[in-house]
């Protein structure tokens, strides 16, 4: 046997290939640390700083402030602990949110989901190998593709977005447990039920706690049933298993479903769009993220997305009804090769099961990358998988150069594409300038880059670009407030008044943080840096907005912001009385606490009591009673009573 002949039968064995493939693996992974590296900078993006600005304000005060923080978030309706936990434990504490440690973390969630990815690759494959070590290989360049995908950017390098990552890290992790505990259910049911188990605890809980929609993994372990595991033996105490975690969940989850129906419906009306105008734009949605896939195109990848069409028909635009066809190809083929190419409909029904919830009826906005992050592994498993496949069909050398070539160029191009990206979210001002040039219609854009703008005292061509927004949504209120907003802080000349504003009609809201804007107002006008204004014109206004369709958090917020202007102009029952329909639309502490405030500007000190004591006990029930606050009423309510019992002329008695 030649030198050649011993080399090729060493690098050709089983394990060879998979040391070639952890090394493989391993370098990439290390490289792709060094790009997203590159990408960290200091700016927090769109709801970041909401969900995280309570760690200044609560965390590393107390473990009892801390649990507010980690259990008191709004984002979902499990309000994600997990993840705020996450965030707790990267906070050093301070009122400075130190945005490149959250980021760092993140890279490092992400490194471990694509290893995880690697893995489940390599179990699900295993079953499929054509040749020695083949699975290896594919499940290397599995991880790899995925890591270095340019689409996953946005998912890593904005913050918040951490929610998904964690979600989908623990959920590959339940996946892994959930077939390692398959494929030893027939020779050993009972260490085989052990993981499954563990695929739902502690698994699944954690992958749901970080993120909602990772109840997804049980329409997962049924696709995995209906693909991979039709030929594993299904024995009885397995079964019984089966029926219960798997099938009645599935039943649970899809009543649950039903069931939100009439509050999705509800929802409905705080959007710019109708329940099948979103189902049908999700239709070009997961056409168009699945072309991204193969095919990714770096300028179209934002966080900017509300200028996006809408699908009004089924054939406008026409892309709607191509894009429907396709799916149900797809879906089709998924369904009709099912037992003879398992991972082929695994890949599909992978990516169309992840989507499900946040692609269909849902009232969400309407689309973000982040939503593909967990569902592009799929079609990319089946196409790394065929093609490896195609490398052991076709023996010509020409053939398999050009297929392993293709490979490897697709992965490297995707790594280009992944740096040349993560180096511009490095800098947040080039990358709001890219996101304005290539979202012409988007608003969020538009405020974004008048923002850094206005970082770098170029205001006029901040209020420029708003003005530029304006021209495209002349009566939006938010961008009507904005801008009016913008050039009043710079010291700009305005390019109308606040009476003219009062005088547009009809507003119109596209569900853009209105209740930021007014609080901008409201703290312009309470410092007079642009005069003040008319009592009937700021009535106008905030009469006009109260007439929108929002969300009540956000008409809350208005409330509270338009009692303070409304309490300036010494109308102090009407700003009281907004405070109290603020209340009673959000129970909110700061609320509370601002009407207790008021009471004493009027020194209606009796008031002032009545509402410390309606704090204590709210407090009590909602979880604010956080040692800072409690100690805050203590404070406040000693004075109300010595200024009542001053008044009376005895002595104050006051509660611990």
């Amino acid at each position: 046997m030649s030198k050649r002949e011993i080399l090729s039968s060493i690098f050709d064995s089983a394990v060879a290939q998979r040391v070639i493939a952890i090394t493989l693996l391993l370098v990439a992974l290390f490289a792709c640390a060094g790009i997203y590296q590159a990408g960290i900078s200091r700016a927090l993006l769109l709801d970041s700083v909401h969900n995280l600005r309570p760690l200044t304000v609560q965390a590393g005060v107390t473990f009892q402030d801390a649990m507010a923080v980690v259990f008191g978030n709004e984002s979902g309706p499990l309000g994600r602990p997990v993840s705020m936990l996450s965030f707790w434990m990267d906070h050093q504490g301070g009122e400075e949110l130190d945005a490149p440690a959250f980021r760092r973390t993140n890279i490092l969630i992400h490194l471990i989901t694509a290893l995880a990815l690697a893995v489940l690759s390599l179990q699900i494959l295993r079953r499929y190998e054509a040749y020695p070590g083949q699975a290896s290989i594919v499940a290397a360049f599995v991880g790899i593709a995925w890591a270095m995908h340019p689409e996953n950017i946005s998912t890593v390098q904005y913050i918040v977005q951490r929610m998904t990552q964690l979600s989908a890290m623990f959920s590959l992790l339940s996946l892994i447990s959930y077939i390692y505990g398959r494929r030893q259910v027939g020779s050993n049911e009972v260490r085989g039920l052990f993981f499954l188990c563990l695929a739902y605890f502690p698994f699944a809980l954690l992958a749901v706690f970080s993120k909602e929609n990772a109840v997804m993994l049980i329409l997962i372990f049924f696709i995995l049933e209906k693909t991979i595991f039709t030929d594993e033996p299904r024995p009885r105490r397995f079964m019984s298993w089966y029926r219960v975690c798997v099938l009645a969940a599935l039943g649970v989850i899809a009543l649950g479903f039903l069931f939100s129906m009439p509050g999705f419906l509800e929802d409905y009306q705080y959007r710019t769009f109708t329940m099948w105008e979103r189902q049908l734009t999700q239709f070009r949605v997961l056409a168009m993220q699945l072309q991204y896939v193969f095919l990714p195109d770096i300028s179209a990848f934002t966080l900017y997305h509300d200028g996006m069409s809408l699908s009004t028909s089924l054939f406008n635009p026409g892309t709607t009804f191509l894009s429907l066809i396709l799916h149900l190809f797809l879906l089709g083929c998924a369904f009709r090769f099912r037992n003879s190419q398992p991972v082929f409909a695994l890949a599909i029904f992978w990516y169309y099961g992840w989507h499900l919830i946040e692609s269909t009826v849902v009232p969400l906005e309407l689309h973000f990358e982040h939503r593909n992050y967990l569902p592009m592994m799929g079609p990319i498993l089946g196409a790394i998988y065929y093609a490896s496949l195609a490398l052991h069909k076709f023996k010509q050398r020409t053939v398999q150069v050009v297929i392993r070539g293709g490979v490897l160029v697709w992965v490297i191009v995707l790594s280009f594409l992944t740096l040349q990206l993560n180096t511009l979210w490095a800098n947040p001002a080039e990358l709001a300038y890219h996101w304005y040039v290539v979202n012409e219609d988007s608003r969020r854009s538009k405020i974004q880059l008048a923002y850094y703008y206005s970082n770098g005292h170029y205001y006029d061509e901040g209020l420029e670009v708003l003005l530029e927004g304006l021209e495209q949504f002349p009566n939006e209120i938010t961008m009507l407030l904005e801008t009016w907003n913008f050039a009043c802080q710079h010291g700009l000349e305005l390019p109308y008044t606040l009476e003219d504003v009062a005088s547009v009609e009809p507003y119109e809201y596209t569900g853009d943080a209105v209740s930021h804007q007014v609080n901008i107002l409201r703290w312009n006008l309470m410092q007079n840096n642009c005069g003040f204004v008319e009592p009937e014109t700021f009535n106008t206004i905030i009469g006009k907005i109260d007439q929108l369709n929002m969300q009540p958090q956000v008409r809350a917020s208005v409330y509270f912001d338009a009692s303070g202007v409304i309490v300036a102009m010494d109308d102090w029952d009407k700003g009281f009385r907004l405070l109290q329909r603020a209340y009673e639309i959000d129970r909110n502490r700061y609320i509370l606490r601002q009407q207790i405030l008021f009471a004493f500007f009027i020194e209606d000190f009796e008031a002032a009591d009545a509402l410390i004591t309606l704090a204590r006990e709210e407090a009590e029930k909602n979880s604010w009673n956080s040692p800072s606050f409690l100690r805050e009423l203590d404070k406040m309510q000693q004075s109300a009573r010595e200024r009542m019992a001053s008044d009376n002329g005895a002595t104050p008695a006051v509660e611990g």
